[in-house]
């Protein structure tokens, strides 16, 4: 069997992988972003909980420090906080300052993620509440067992249930994110505990918060929810005066981390905070690195290599704090030597676990700050200091130095009558499914078919426009044995899956999607193994006949095979697939609607693996498979 290579002369400038939500009813970024709108003139602090519009999640109003206390109060019944070693605040080395009203000066802020449970989490949250942290900025992926309630009570137990922070989803939060008790809503109960803090929109996907001064506009892009660089240049066009901006979000592009990730966000929001002269704050890989000051990241242009930044609307730096406690490691494939890099810190040259520490208003001085990365042992990986000039815009600032050359399409599955699964063994046809199985048995066999429809607007032949890469994003489903948070105890998913595969439908079978054939009836027909030959391609087809049904699923003999997942097909992860550009083009009709058909070859029944298809549960299509495309608009090859 062979597989697809990519089009021949049109080289990946960049590839990227957006998060989950296309289709996802849960995402409201759309009514956030109508408001700031009509409100660009307006402070955000002085906006009311009525600017929460239309299709807003009813138990998350406008998030301001007036409305929290008509947030639910259940931390009044927290339990007694653990006191371990020193108690609610660790050893107390250097306890949170008491501010007079109106004193901003030495803020102390940190920012870490990639927790995880047990001792190294532990260790870093002390070393965080010992140094006197008034704030902690985390970038996402907090216990890796979907149990919010384990996290907050290793907080509780380690530095208290007054500790200050707020948060981003990541890849490992999505499935308990929203509902009652979930990620989203726990932090919002704790954010009603930080003083003089104030924030508005969707908590952790697309959110905008000030806090004595500082502008963190905070994003689920790569992982949760739409619209994110709108969303951030929006709110932060209300702050181009202030001084200290930080954007924050989990993931990050291939050339911004030193491990084996993809590109994973697109360079349409770091290119956004630059505009805005904000810090940025990545986490995902499970490392620490900073760049010099940049003034382009997609074309990865350094402005100079001092260790004192001066950031300003048009050039700014990025960096990676992903050493909470999960794990360490290593640098791939010589990445740490590239150009941009100031720092790099993994398991290579023996980093332990640690956080970025910084302290803003330096010595009272409005624009300065410091920073150092210190690791659980007390050493300092970096140390650099920050000048913020906002008003002052870089020498190359224009509006055409922000567009991505290459734009992030996101394409969902719009119904679940869009997944379609067929068991080849017993012939049952099922729409809609939960798990998506990929096993390949003398029991089991199955394949499933997805389909997607490409908006002319996102990419047409005819203007000229090139698929740069295509990607299939999907989450590993956990088995049906598995408890929420299970104790602390992960999915024994882990072992592994030994490939899948993904090649596309031919365009003739569109009809059977249109006409509804897949999903009309309720009792799945016999089927009979058949070879046919189509469009000279060999076809393995499962055929199933009723009175009036003739339709094919099958897989041909052109298709890629992913049988490289580096956190081993983990339950609960986002796995992202090799690139599928060729793949998407061979089934792409005319429409731009593309049947992609997907199955597994694990062996062993009572190992079957699966991916969520419309989850039964709190998260319907907003886990469903998603498309996610590379496209540079108007570019013709002759």
């Amino acid at each position: 069997m062979k597989g697809v290579v990519s089009i021949a002369g049109i080289l990946a400038i960049v590839k990227a992988v957006a998060g989950f939500g296309a289709t996802c009813a849960k995402d409201h970024s759309a009514s956030y972003i109508t408001h700031l709108k009509d409100s660009l003139s307006v402070d955000i602090e002085a906006l009311i909980p009525s600017a929460c519009i239309k299709n807003c999640v009813s138990h998350l109003p406008l998030i301001s420090a007036s409305a929290q206390s008509e947030v639910r109060d259940q931390e009044t019944t927290l339990k007694k906080t653990k006191k371990k070693k020193g108690g609610k605040h660790g050893t107390g080395k250097k306890p949170r300052k008491k501010r007079e009203k109106g004193d901003t000066s030495d803020l102390r802020v940190a920012i870490v993620a990639d927790f995880g449970l047990g001792k190294h989490p532990s260790k870093v949250l002390k070393m965080i509440s010992d140094w006197g942290a008034e704030l902690t900025l985390m970038t996402g992926d907090y216990d890796y067992v979907d149990s919010p309630d384990a996290f907050l009570d290793m907080i509780d137990s380690e530095v208290g249930a007054d500790f200050p922070f707020i948060g981003v989803v990541g890849n490992h939060d999505i499935l308990e994110w929203y509902g009652r008790g979930g990620y989203r809503d726990r932090f919002l109960e704790r954010l009603g505990k930080i003083e003089d803090i104030s924030c508005y929109g969707e908590y952790g996907a697309n959110m905008i918060c000030t806090w004595k001064g500082m502008v963190f506009a905070l994003s689920g892009v790569g992982s949760l929810g739409q619209n994110h660089a709108q969303f951030i240049d929006l709110s932060l066009e209300n702050y181009k005066s202030t001084p200290w901006k930080i954007c924050g979000w989990h993931k990050n592009q291939k050339a911004y981390q030193t491990g084996d990730k993809e590109n994973e966000t697109g360079y349409e929001v770091y290119e956004t905070c630059r505009k805005h002269g904000a810090i940025i704050a990545t986490s995902h890989e499970h490392s620490y690195e900073r760049t010099h000051l940049m003034s382009h990241f997609e074309q990865q242009k350094v402005v100079d290599t001092n260790n004192t930044l001066n950031i300003k609307p048009g050039e700014t730096f990025a960096f990676v704090s992903g050493l909470g406690g999960e794990s360490i490691r290593k640098w791939f494939k010589n990445s740490q030597k590239n150009p941009w890099w100031a720092a790099s810190v993994a398991q290579d040259n023996k980093a332990n676990y640690g956080a970025l520490l910084c302290t803003f208003n330096k010595h009272n001085v409005q624009q300065l700050a410091h920073c150092k990365f210190k690791d659980i042992d007390g050493k300092k990986w970096d140390d650099f200091w920050i000048h913020s000039d906002p008003l002052n815009p870089s020498k190359t600032f224009t509006a055409d130095n922000f567009k991505p050359q290459v734009d992030l399409i996101e394409v969902g599955i719009k119904k679940p009558q869009d997944v379609v699964s067929l068991n080849q063994i017993t012939g049952e046809t099922k729409c809609g499914s939960h798990s998506l199985f990929l096993a390949n048995s003398t029991r089991n066999s199955f394949i499933h078919t997805l389909r997607y429809e490409i908006p002319k607007s996102a990419f047409s032949h005819e203007r000229g426009d090139v698929i740069r890469s295509a990607r299939l994003q999907v989450m590993g489903s956990h088995s049906k044995s598995w408890v929420v948070g299970a104790g602390g105890k992960k999915d024994s998913f882990l072992s592994e899956v030994i490939a899948i595969r993904i090649g596309s439908l031919p365009q003739s079978s569109m009809v059977d999607f249109d006409s509804g054939e897949f999903c009309s009836s309720a009792t799945a027909p016999a089927a009979a193994i058949v070879q046919q030959e189509h469009e000279s391609m060999d076809f393995i087809a499962a055929r199933h006949n009723t009175k009036q049904k003739n339709s094919v699923l099958a897989m041909g003999n052109e298709f890629i095979e992913w049988s490289d997942e580096g956190e081993g097909w983990e339950a609960g992860e986002v796995w992202v697939s090799p690139d599928i550009t060729q793949v998407v083009l061979n089934g792409m009709d005319l429409q731009g609607r593309v049947m992609i058909v997907v199955d597994g070859s694990s062996s062993l029944d009572s190992e079957i693996r699966s991916v969520y298809g419309v989850h039964d549960g709190e998260m319907g299509m907003c886990v469903s498979p998603t498309l996610v495309l590379e496209v540079e608009k108007g570019v013709r090859f002759f």
